[in-house]
This record gives structure tokens, sequence and C-alpha cells, in this order.
């Protein structure tokens, strides 16, 4: 280990020095936080136990951002793909946010291996600063920066993984495949057989409920179907979160790996009934015929499986109604978008340049929102939001996305070619039909996944880094190690 590894322990030279540097730094921090904690038990009274309990994770996320960094990284990942919505046991602090804000932190204070930074990081940049700008300049109150921050911090968690070593970066995202595999399972099992939601309640400590699981409804008619939405709490944030996840998948695993969980991730994908998701994958499967330069064979393959899985979706009633009621006149949601759509520049009217607000309670408020019916389209959300500033830095920042797709979409390799597919699939469809990556921290953390392994899959594309050799989990070649942490 040394301290040209991103993410080092510690700016020393050696293991031995390390720990010694860990041990100088831990013993003082004990000391001092056990002296605050008597200090403010005395002042606390009756929260002593809750502000104990404060303490103590305090002392344990110093110790681990300053010692073990990487490990921020792992429970990010993790907690991302299992209790994207979870709370920490005892406070209601967010779980995805906080190791958001730690491997922020991680990033400045510790070395880095890659320094260079890409022009996609620049444009993500330019689009923080230019929020920054626009959330200046319609500041009302504290929950205006309040909102910034959340958004910002996940925008910026794409440039904090691509500080990494794409060795780490590969495990982070194998990680997080593997715990989105277990969630979508999970959330399978609860839609089909725990409608007393014993599960849910069961991780009532995390900040979850029975009722989350009943919630939502697609209606076709008169006859209304509960769609999946397990630990992400809402059908359209699972559809992102597990597509994703699936994307990411294709990429860093290989046979069996790939195919087990590939094939759990679309199951619970196609169960959340989210269109925008789902078309998403279409554009992408399109794409990749079209463009990729395929064999006969492998050409014939994926057209065959692609028929096959639309074909068993169509033949389940509640599903064939969600995707052919999207092209009729009695689709509710559709008539809502394209009237949002009529009223949107007499909402937006006088702010075009910096945008109506951060802290805009109808993002917050469901009644609120229904009678507002502001656009359900990322990029018009962002000029909504943050005005034309803003919205030129976003657009500017997913067309480039899609240059970059485009690239691995000429590649040799399909799963490449699948993942450059459903990044314009994504933008295309998605992001025009739904809100979650502009207003959800957890979707927008999402897009940010999605957009550092785009760069990790156009460099593997290009053969740009040598620092990318190493191989998917279930290559037959995988005997190389990950590197040490």
């Amino acid at each position: 280990m040394t301290a040209r590894l991103a993410y080092s322990t510690l700016t020393c030279g050696s293991v031995a020095e390390c720990k010694d540097n860990e041990v100088k730094l831990f013993g003082p921090l004990v000391v001092v936080v056990a002296v605050v904690a008597a200090f403010g038990a005395v002042l606390a009274g009756g929260n002593v136990l809750l502000l104990v309990l404060g303490v103590l994770a305090l002392t344990v996320g110093a110790y681990v951002g300053l010692c073990h960094p990487t490990w921020l990284l792992w429970a990010l990942a993790a907690s991302m793909g299992l209790l994207p919505a979870g709370y920490f046991p005892g406070v209601h602090v967010p779980m995805v946010f906080t190791f958001v804000m730690g491997v922020l932190l991680a990033t400045v204070l510790h070395p880095r291996e890659v320094s260079r930074f890409t022009t996609m990081e620049k444009l993500l940049g330019a689009l923080v600063a230019f929020s920054f700008i626009s959330m200046v300049f319609t500041f009302t109150s504290i929950a205006d920066p309040v909102e910034f921050i959340k958004w910002a911090a996940v925008t910026l968690l794409a440039i904090a993984l691509l500080r990494l070593p794409r060795s780490q970066l590969a495990r982070f995202g194998q990680i997080y495949v593997v715990s989105a595999t277990i969630s979508g399972l999970l959330a399978i099992v609860i839609l089909f057989a725990d409608s007393g939601g014993r599960i849910m309640n069961a991780l009532s400590i995390f900040g979850y409920g029975a009722a989350a699981n009943t919630e939502f409804k697609a209606y076709s008619g008169t006859t209304a179907t509960t769609r999946l939405t397990g630990t992400f709490l809402e059908p359209n944030a699972a559809g992102i979160g597990l597509l994703v996840a699936l994307l990411m998948c294709l990429i860093l695993f290989t046979g069996r790996w790939r195919i087990g969980m590939g094939t759990i991730l679309l199951v619970a994908l196609v169960l959340t009934l989210s269109r925008s998701a789902l078309f998403a994958i279409v554009v992408g499967v399109v794409l990749l015929v079209l463009l990729q330069s395929l064999s006969i064979r492998q050409r014939s393959t994926i057209l065959g499986g692609f028929v096959v899985a639309f074909g068993v979706a169509l033949a389940i009633p509640q599903i064939r109604a969600r995707i052919l009621s999207s092209f009729g006149s009695d689709d509710t949601s559709s008539s809502a978008r394209l009237d949002a759509i009529k009223d949107f520049p007499s909402q937006i009217h006088g702010q075009w340049l910096f945008g109506r607000g951060w802290a805009l309670p109808e993002f917050k408020n469901g009644t609120l929102a229904f009678t507002t019916n502001f656009v359900a389209n990322a990029p018009l959300l962002s000029l909504y939001r943050g005005g034309a500033l803003v919205t030129i830095a976003f657009v500017a920042a997913l067309l480039y996305g899609c240059y970059l797709a485009y690239q691995c979409l000429r590649s040799t390799r399909w799963e490449l070619g699948l993942y450059g597919g459903g990044f314009i699939g994504f933008f295309l469809v998605t992001m025009q039909l739904d809100i979650g990556t502009v207003t959800i921290p957890q979707s927008t953390a999402g897009l940010s996944f999605l957009i550092a392994f785009l760069i990790y899959a156009r460099e593997k594309a290009t053969h740009a880094s040598a620092d990318l050799n190493t191989p998917a989990v279930g290559d037959s070649a995988a005997a190389r190690p990950v590197a040490s942490i």
C-alpha cells in the first residue's frame, strides 16, 4: 500500500507507518470524544442515549474517514443497492446521503491516483457552479441551500468515483449490483408473498414500514395492479435504480453471474411497471442492433432474446395493459404531461434565467405537486428550478454522455454497446418522462453511477487506460486480484 493508491489509509510511506499514524490519530480522538460526550450528557438530560449514540457514530465515522476511507465507498454501494431510502437506526439521517458526504470528504483529504479530470467531470463541475449561482439569486430561506447541498453532493459523486483507480471503481460497481440484485429479489418476494408487510416492518429500524408495499398502483380501467417498490419506496425510483444496476451488471460481470443477476434485475424492473425505464431498454437494444457491428449469430441471439422477453412480458395482462395504455387516448398520465407542458411557459414566466428556486414546496408535498402539475421532464424541471444556465450545463453534460455512449456502441463488445445504448435510452426516454434524477437524491445518485460507469465503459471500448485490464467477475481470467485496499 502506497501513498499513490487512491484513498490510501494515510499519507505515509509504509504499512507500519500507516498503522502507527492510525493509533496516534485515534487515541487523542477517543479522548476528545469522551470529554465531549460526558459534557453533552450532562446538558442533554433525557436525551443522553440519543446523544451518546450520535457521538459514537461520529467517532466511528471520523476514524473510518481518516484511516479506512474505502470502507465508506463499500458502505455507500451497499446502502444504495439494499436500503436506498433507509435511515440510520435511532437518528433520522439518510444513510445514502451520509455515506456520499463521507466519500466526498475522503476524496478531498486523501491522495488520489487519478488526477486528470475528464471533459464530463468539467461539465458536471460547471453544472454545480451554475446551480450554486441560481440558488444564491433565488434564496428565500435556509431550506434552499439545504436542498442544493443534497443535490450537489450526489451530483459530485460521479467525480469522486472517477478519482478511483479503475479496479476499485469496478469493485464499487460490483458491490452495488449485488446489493441491488438482493434488493430486487426481496422486492419480488414482498410483492407476491408478503401482503401483510412483515418484511417491511422488520426493516422499520431503518425507517421503512408496511404501507410502502401497497401505496402505488397502476390502473387499467377498473383494475388496479400493485407496482413493485421494495426498499426504493417508489416504483419509478425503483425503475431507475434497477435499470442502472442492470446496465452496470452487463459490463462488470460475465457468465453465470451476469445471467443470474441480470435476470433478477430485469424481472424486478418489469414489475415496477415503470414505462420510462422499460422503454429505455427497448431503445438501447434497438440502437445496439442498428449501430454495432455484430455477427449474424450475435444479432440473431440478441433479437431473439429480446423478442422472447418482450413476448413473455406482453403475455401478462397487467404488464400488457400498462405498456399498451401508453399509446391510448385514455392514459391520464400522458394527458397530464401534455397539460403541464402547455402550462410551463406561464409557470416559469419572468424567472427564466435563475428559475423558481430550490426548496419549492411542490417538490415535497404530493397534493401540491398534483395541483401544480409541474412538467415531468428532467431538463425542463431543471429550468423550472434552476434556470437557463443550469439547464444548458445539464443538457450539455448529458449530450456529451450520449456522444461517449455512441463510442461504446461502435465498439466490438456487445455488452459495452448495450450499456451505451441504454445510456442514450435513459436520456431520450427516462429523463424525458421522469423527474427522479432532479428531485430525488437517490435517483440523482443513480444517474451519477450511470455517468461514472459510462466513462469506465468508454475507456474499455477505446482501450484508453492500461488500468482497465481487471477482468469482470465470472471471467475465466479472473485469477488476478482487484487492487488491495
